[in-house]
């Protein structure tokens, strides 16, 4: 059932190849044209879906690499996810992203920037990658890498990132831990 619905959004989307997902309010600090620097350097057939909207909107239009789709404000991001192979945040700037946490229980693989609470959610190499903020360059291998390894390998990444999220994000653990707080 799960496969079906995904072949059926990659159709409606006109997906064929690797597809990330980036989410986020379209602002200075989300550093979208470090991302857009980064899938310029990806193999020729890879896809990026933008869901966001914000002041930054008309300049990243103009921006846009091949390949790249800049959706506006969308409220299927539950669909998005499930349509996309894997999820890219290249923020400067951020506490701790609930979109990431969002991704990885979805089933995606991450790749992400290392600021804030990003290293909370990634253990790099094991649940996603990090790589430092503002390096294409270092985005971009990242997001490569992803993208050579073996469906069951990234399958086994994304896996680990989703029970990573749950083990330390659930609604039981944040309540114990609330619980611990008032205890204390």
């Amino acid at each position: 059932r799960a496969a079906a619905r995904r072949a059926e959004l990659r159709s409606e989307l006109g997906l064929t190849g690797f597809t990330w997902l980036s989410v986020g309010r379209l602002k200075p600090e989300k550093n979208f044209p470090n991302l857009f620097r980064a899938f310029r350097q990806l193999p020729a057939g890879t896809q990026l879906l933008l869901a966001g909207d914000g002041p930054e909107r008309s300049r990243l239009e103009q921006e846009l690499p091949p390949g790249a789709r800049l959706l506006g404000r969308r409220t299927d991001i539950a669909s998005l996810m499930a349509a996309a192979d894997g999820f890219v945040l290249p923020s400067d700037v951020e506490g701790l992203p609930m979109v990431l946490l969002e991704a990885a229980a979805a089933g995606l693989p991450l790749v992400s920037t290392a600021v804030g609470g990003t290293g909370e959610i990634i253990t790099d190499g094991l649940t996603g990658r990090l790589v430092p903020a503002a390096d294409s360059e270092a985005l971009s291998r990242a997001m490569l890498s992803v993208m050579e390894l073996s469906s069951h390998d990234r399958q086994a990444l994304a896996d680990a990132g989703r029970q990573s999220v749950e083990e330390r994000f659930g609604l039981e653990q944040v309540l114990d831990r609330w619980e611990e707080l008032y205890a204390s």
